[in-house]
This record gives C-alpha cells, structure tokens and sequence, in this order.
C-alpha cells in the first residue's frame, strides 16, 4: 500500500491519555481503600480524554489515507461523519455544527456499517463515562446537606442524579453515608470500570473497520497494543503490535540480530522466566527465524540493562525514532534488570577468562551473568553461544 507516514504530521495524543489512566488506576488499587482515591478521578478524566483524542485521530489518519490515494468506499463517510466542518449547518443556519464525542462514535459506526447499540455495551457505558466525566468537570455548587438528628457525624448530599446509576454498575464507594459523587467515584473499581470502557471502544471501533489497506496500515495497528484492558495485556497482540511499529519504519532485508551478533565479532519453557539476548528481541521484532519461540517467551523474560542499550542502539540506527522506540519496548513489557556490581565482576572475573578464545563482548557476557546470577535460561539467535560450557542454560533459537 501507499506509505501515509501518519507521525511525520501529528501526534497520537490518545495513547498518552490512556497510559496516564492505566497508570493512575495501579495507583489507586494501592491505596488504602478508605483514603480518597485522587488517582481514581484522574484515571476515569483522561479514560474519556483517550477516546475523545481516538476518534479525533480516526479521522486524521482517514484523510491521510485520502491523501494518499486509497480508495476505500467508506473513507469519505467516515470523514464526514467525524469532521466538524463537513457538517450540516446549525440550528441558527450558520457556520459548522459542533459534534460530541459521542455523537462522533455513533455517526463514525453508522458511516462503517454497524452503527453501535445505545442501549448495549460497550456503548452505554462509553455514554455513562462522558456522562460522569462532565458532571465532574461542571460540578454544581446548588447541593444541599441533609444532616440526621439521631447520629450528628451522618449526612448526604443530594442532587447528583448520577448516583444510583453508578451504584448499579458496583463501582462506587461502600459503607459511607456521604453521597458526593466525587467522592463515591473514588475507587479503584470505577477507575478499571473507566480504562475498561475505553479500551472495549476503541477495540470495538477498530473492529467495525472493514478489512482494507486502511485498517492494515502498521502505525494504524498498533491501536490494539495502545489500548489493552487494565486486567492484562495481551502478550502475543502486543508483540505483533510491536512488529508492525518496528515494519513500518525498517526494510524487512535487514536482518538486525545478525548485524548486532556481526558487530559484537568485530568488536573485540514458556511458563518460566528466562533473560532475554538483544539478539533475540531483534530477531523477535524482524520476525526472523526462532521468532515465533520467543514470542512465546517474551512474556516471562528478563533483559539486563547493557542488552536493553544495545536495543535501543540498533533500532535508533535502523532509524527509528524514540517515541517509536519507546511504544515497541513497552508492547513487549520486558522486565529490565539494572547491571549491578555482581553481575559486573561475574563478566569480568568469571565469564571473561573463560569466554575470550570466542571473542565474546561486554553485552555477550552481560546477559550470561544475568543468566548464571538469576539461575535463568538464556534465550539468544547467536550460534556461538551453543559452544560455550558454562554454568547456565542456554537455549539458541535460530
């Protein structure tokens, strides 16, 4: 297909928001559950602050597709659908129409052929989240205290109609009878309620996408790794999310752990952790041989720091930018282990005598130290290490 180079003319603002909600929904399951839970408001604001972003980003990366010459039927209703500016007049016959955000989804679905149901998830509770998060941006000061005779410490407030509909849904505070709903919304439940809803929408939107060079496109892809529920992530969709970022900006010729295990010469089970080579995260990222086994390791694997810099050296030379970098490394959530003074005197001491008629390099012997220190397999593409007798596991892929 054509190359759109959607990150050459905006930002993906939406994938921000939506880390910042995650983030801030971990805080506040940490938090002693009868403390205000601040973290939960700030995850439930910017849950709805993603999807607005989303599908203000649909519609740019549709005119892109436009632009540069795709011709997929629905593009020009989708753009339609979303954009202020291609709207009907207002009701005043003058200038363009503002559009919600949600009637933004709701046209958008209609313009894809599968308009979503108001009265059905995900959408009723895509609603009832902008419905919350606009009651706590205008909050009303007209409420009034209602104190109980019989016990002075009690009262309520009243005039939040919101209330019993979220106290349907368990989300709100138990065992209080104060009924602010800044208050009652403080809690990890509504916050994973809030990154719920917006991961099932934006996912949901992405599915009503039909299959086409459009719905295809690499960067576009990645949207299904942005957005993972806050219960897990998918380790495999987020590899191949990480794959896709990593192919849309490197030819698929290069054969990148080979050029890293070229250089380190010229230089002088799935249920169980392992630590990870550099090469092999590259040849995982290129989808080169023995990436399907990694990618079936990755989700329990360590990687030492020194192998993590030789990452981010060989996929900034490939030419790759750092926001880039930054979203491939955190789809493939690698637990990073700092190389420390044992680990250092381990490749020095230990494994350098031992390892030097190979010729192996500072990051050879950096991820066997943390190997032999964790009493992990290691995991590498480069056959070299298949000679080498040492006291630890290692396992070549390629």
């Amino acid at each position: 297909m054509r190359d759109m180079k959607p990150n050459q003319r905006f930002i993906i603002d939406s994938y921000h928001f939506y880390k910042i909600a995650l983030d801030s929904y971990e805080r506040a399951k940490k938090r002693y559950k009868r403390h205000m839970q601040k973290d939960a408001l700030v995850s439930i604001v910017f849950s709805a602050f993603s999807l607005e972003a989303f599908i203000n980003e649909l519609l740019a990366f549709a005119k892109m597709g436009k632009n540069a010459g795709l011709k997929e039927d629905f593009l020009d209703k989708l753009i339609e659908a979303i954009d202020e500016s291609s709207s009907s007049q207002t009701s005043g016959g003058k200038g363009k129409r503002w559009k919600s955000t949600l009637e933004k989804f709701m046209l958008a679905s209609e313009a894809l052929g599968s308009k979503f149901d108001k009265g059905k998830a995900p959408y009723q509770d895509f609603a009832d989240l902008f419905r919350l998060r606009d009651c706590l941006a205008h909050l009303k000061p007209e409420d009034l205290i209602e104190y109980d005779k019989d016990e002075p410490l009690a009262f309520r407030y009243l005039g939040r109609k919101l209330t019993e509909k979220f106290r349907g849904k368990g989300i709100l505070r138990e065992a209080t009878t104060i009924e602010s709903i800044t208050f009652l919304v403080s809690t990890a439940k509504a916050a994973k309620w809030a990154c719920e809803t917006a991961s099932k929408m934006v996912n949901a939107m992405l599915d009503k996408i039909p299959e086409s060079d459009f719905k295809n496109y690499g960067t576009f892809l990645a949207y299904r790794g942005l957005f993972p529920p806050p219960t897990h992530l998918n380790t495999q969709n987020s590899v191949k999310n990480a794959q896709a970022i990593f192919r849309d900006c490197v030819s698929p010729d290069r054969k990148l752990s080979e050029e890293l295990i070229q250089e380190r010469r010229g230089k002088a089970s799935c249920d169980k952790k392992v630590v990870v080579d550099a090469s092999a995260v590259l040849a995982l990222l290129n989808e080169e041989d023995g990436s399907e086994e990694i990618s079936q390791l990755i989700g329990n694997a360590v990687i030492s720091s020194v192998n993590l810099s030789e990452v981010v050296t060989k996929l900034a030379d490939a030419g790759i930018t750092e926001r880039n970098i930054e979203q491939i490394l955190s789809n493939l959530n690698l637990e990073i282990i700092p190389f420390n003074n044992q680990q250092a005197f381990m490749a020095a001491l230990l494994l350098r005598p031992s390892t030097k008629l190979n010729e192996l390099s500072l990051g050879d012997r950096a991820c066997l130290a943390l190997g032999i220190a964790l009493n992990l397999p290691v995991i590498t593409t480069d056959r070299l290490w298949a000679n080498l007798n040492l006291d630890v596991e290692i396992r070549v892929v390629r």
